[in-house]
């Protein structure tokens, strides 16, 4: 009995000193509270621990992280750019809370450069997400806090910016273009989902409709979509909650052109209108016009995509100098300055995609008289050149393998009702699917 009643005594008095222990262990900061003490990611795909700031703090001289995170709780991350690329970071939360991030450079958290931030991504989930072009060589400072006082559980991701490549035909969200033609006789939508191959059937749209697919309820799914000229309407098929949503934008004549001009990871609903030389966009942030003039309606066409890799489509134009000359004009959203690239053949078209992983179009032209894909990189100095398919095929551009490269040489053969793809990383898919007198949906961005 003395030897239990001593056990017990031992034990009552260590008790509180294990909850002590707990409750500082609870309490402690995180390991990266501190500028000096960042977490140090590398490569171009990394993903940082979940890790909870309900007990970290400020430090003398921080800024406000997106002008919403005071009182400061923030975690640092630390990343060195190894090449320049256009590169996207993305802050999940747990616990209900919404995380703000920002990135900066510079060597000391009173004296630092703001790049870039954001505290709402959109959508339907609590994150936040950035995308700019990382310069080789320089380091970037990343804080991640609450907005106001809210803490939370949170992880950090980052990864080559996909904008350009697989996110534009993901129709089940897996990060992979889908294989999908669009039938005119039953006017019926034709999905192979790439996460499981399994068929998406749906009736959506109208003779004479143009196709126009996107993301437009941020939920990273591409949704089914169209352009009624007659009517100068976007119909659209919400991915999120199966409901429709019709926008009347731009007139008849006008043609769609899909892209996110407000860098906010949602398709805008856009048109150019060739008789002003003019595109006029729906921002999807607050849905009010952006209008640029661009081009030379009579004689160019539209080519949408990311030059510069800081996640909005620039305005851009392809124009025939005649037969032996084309011209890629591009007003680059960044700093609004104007890119003149020399580039193929008056015939040619243009096959928006990014085919060097930069996370940056590339000026890519297809010519038909020989069946091959001529390549020029954003940045200038390395050339692509395949030859592809046979006379008649349909081009079809996308990320079939969903490894952040554009699938540049990829077709779909009327004749057999087969897609045949090149893959970035080697190798061939030749994948049935559709019929005759079908189109393939990827083809909608091609101009």
């Amino acid at each position: 009995m003395k030897l239990i009643a001593l056990l017990l005594f031992i034990f009552s008095s260590i008790t509180p000193i294990l909850a002590q222990s707990r409750s500082e262990q609870l309490l402690s900061p995180p390991a990266n509270d501190n500028f000096a003490s960042a977490l140090v990611l590398t490569g171009v795909a990394a993903n940082a621990p979940l890790t909870s700031n309900a007990e970290a703090t400020g430090e003398i001289g921080e800024p406000n992280h997106g002008g919403v995170a005071g009182p400061l709780n923030s975690m640092w991350y630390r990343w060195t750019a190894p090449v320049t690329v256009s590169i996207t970071l993305q802050a999940g939360a747990e616990s209900g809370y919404n995380p703000v991030m920002a990135v900066y450079t510079g060597s000391a958290v009173n004296a630092l450069t703001l790049v870039t931030s954001n505290d709402n991504a959109g959508g339907f989930f609590l994150y936040s997400r950035v995308t700019f072009l990382a310069v080789a060589g320089t380091t970037y400072n990343i804080a991640v806090d609450g907005v106001g006082s809210a803490t939370g559980i949170s992880g950090l991701s980052l990864f080559i910016n996909r904008a350009e490549s697989s996110m534009q035909f993901d129709f089940d969200g897996d990060f992979k273009s889908d294989f999908a033609v669009f039938r005119s006789s039953t006017h019926t939508w034709y999905i192979r989902r790439s996460s499981d191959g399994s068929l998406q059937a749906q009736a959506w749209g109208a003779a004479g409709d143009l196709l126009a697919p996107g993301d437009y309820d941020g939920d990273t799914k591409t949704d089914i979509c169209v352009f009624r000229p007659s009517t100068a309407t976007f119909y659209a098929l919400k991915s999120s909650d199966g409901l429709l949503l019709a926008v009347p934008w731009g007139q008849s004549g006008d043609v769609p052109v899909q892209g996110d001009f407000d860098g906010d990871d949602r398709a805008d609903f856009a048109v150019y209108r060739g008789s002003t030389d003019t595109f006029y966009v729906r921002r999807s942030t607050d849905g009010s016009l952006l209008a640029q003039q661009w081009g030379e309606g009579s004689t160019d066409v539209v080519a949408p995509g990311d030059y510069d890799g800081d996640g909005k489509t620039d305005f851009a134009v392809y124009r025939f100098l005649g037969p032996e000359a084309g011209h890629f004009y591009v007003l680059r959203s960044s700093d609004n300055a104007f890119v003149a690239q020399l580039w193929g053949l008056g015939p040619d078209l243009v096959v928006p995609g990014d085919f060097d992983h930069d996370g940056r179009s590339d000026f890519i032209v297809h010519r038909s008289s020989d069946n091959t894909f001529y390549g020029i990189s954003s940045g200038g100095g390395v050339t692509y050149t395949l030859t592809w398919g046979t006379s008649g095929d349909n081009l079809a551009p996308g990320d079939y393998e969903g490894d952040g490269y554009t699938d540049v040489a990829s077709v779909w053969r009327p004749s057999t009702g087969t897609f045949y793809v090149q893959r970035s990383s080697g190798g061939t898919i030749a994948q049935p699917w559709g019929a005759s007198g079908d189109t393939p949906v990827a083809l909608s961005n091609v101009h």
